[in-house]
């Protein structure tokens, strides 16, 4: 091989295992404040679509994933639920939990499920292979609730609905999860059952997270959100008409008038108080933001960011969340 081409293949290899530097833009966070109380809502976000949302008497959470193996352990190693690193967030940022809704099967959202659960006395809720994988993860019997349709989960004033919405395309390791899985695991043995949104209403706010980037129309129409925290994973080759079917569905059907975006984050890299978004071989992130954005201002909706490892409140005031 030529010099050169060696040369250009280094800088290509180089480029697609670089993340978008300054991203998400400094103006697109949401305002934080340090916060001793929670006056409505109190919500962090840890990457992927992991997300603690409490008050000051209750808490759920979304995915629960903290681990976040390496790209290298993914191609060429089995994984397990990595207990220091979930300690050490748990002991940080968590707490006590009342249930965690997992929104499908695949690594990044269920793997660690079982030990977060056995750590923090919550309930687990959420498709029959996230039951699997959660009793692999854990030491000790964790309680298990198999999602059923149209069924209403109430923690204190939390009262969360799963809804059935379609895995982002196309879906990665579609199939059974064995009836002996175990840990370590491949990632290619975390098989896709039923991808599911959530829909959380408190008296303080009403907040939609959609966990997976897809659509199906009407999926979503008994919601009325003031928030919507949508996925932006996967999604950066799709054309405008996904873009906008998907902002019709989960935000502006929703009368939502605050967009949180999720799932934009290199999940690999653990406790970055800065996340960095997906690297380029992973997908072209910022495409994704930049197509949002300008949904957004064409609505008049807000955009913001959350600020890692950091509990944000969100009131409603005058009908917007902010």
């Amino acid at each position: 091989m030529a010099p050169l081409s060696v040369a250009l293949l280094f800088l290509g290899g180089g480029f697609l295992f670089s993340h978008p530097k300054n991203f998400p833009p400094p103006e697109d966070y949401l305002a934080y404040h340090e916060i001793v109380e929670c006056a409505g809502l109190c919500v962090t976000y840890f990457g992927a679509s992991t997300i603690l949302i409490s008050d000051d008497k209750n808490s759920i959470l979304i995915d629960g994933f903290f681990s976040r193996p390496s790209w290298f352990e993914l191609a060429f190693d089995k994984i397990s639920p990595n207990e220091d690193r979930i300690k050490e967030t748990l002991a940080c940022c968590v707490g006590a939990v009342d249930a965690i809704f997992v929104s499908h099967p695949h690594h990044d959202h269920a793997m660690d499920v079982g030990s977060v659960a056995e750590k923090t006395g919550a309930a687990v809720i959420g498709s029959k292979y996230v039951g699997s994988v959660a009793k692999a993860g854990a030491n000790s019997e964790v309680k298990f609730i198999e999602i059923a349709a149209e069924r209403f989960y109430h923690y204190g004033l939390f009262t969360v609905s799963a809804i059935e919405t379609p895995h982002s395309a196309p879906v990665a390791y579609p199939g059974e999860i064995s009836a002996t899985f175990s840990f370590p695991a491949d990632v290619s043995e975390f098989k896709q059952d039923i991808n599911y949104s959530f829909f959380v209403e408190h008296p303080a706010l009403r907040i939609l997270i959609v966990p997976s980037a897809n659509y199906q129309p009407g999926a979503l129409r008994h919601v009325s959100a003031d928030v919507s925290m949508i996925s932006l994973a996967g999604i950066s080759t799709r054309g405008a008409e996904f873009f906008d079917g998907y902002w019709a569905e989960a935000v502006r059907g929703r009368g939502s008038g605050l967009v949180i975006p999720i799932h934009w984050d290199d999940f690999t890299q653990f406790n970055s108080p800065s996340l960095q978004p997906l690297p380029y071989f992973a997908d072209f992130i910022i495409t994704s933001h930049v197509r949002i954005r300008s949904l957004a201002r064409k609505d008049g909706v807000d955009l913001k960011y959350l600020r890692p490892f950091h509990r944000h409140v969100l009131i409603k005031k005058e009908g917007v969340a902010e």
